[in-house]
């Protein structure tokens, strides 16, 4: 991303009033362990790793839409 990454977007968002609960997914194309921990750290509830099937993507997505 040209401004933020990832960790600094996720801060912006839940720091923001109403936007606080948005789940946020990371997508990654890596899966090194500290990679997992700075993402779910910095407030993201989930981490997919490229490449991704779609069945995997929607079945996560649904995790987070039905709890809403």
């Amino acid at each position: 991303m040209p401004k933020l990454n990832g960790l600094e977007a996720t801060s912006k968002i839940h720091s923001t009033k109403d936007l606080e609960k948005v789940p946020i997914l990371a997508l990654r194309a890596d899966a090194f362990i500290h990679h997992i921990d700075d993402c779910l750290k910095a407030g993201m509830q989930d981490y997919l790793t490229k490449p991704i099937s779609f069945e995997t993507f929607c079945e996560v997505l649904n995790q987070y839409l039905a709890k809403r």
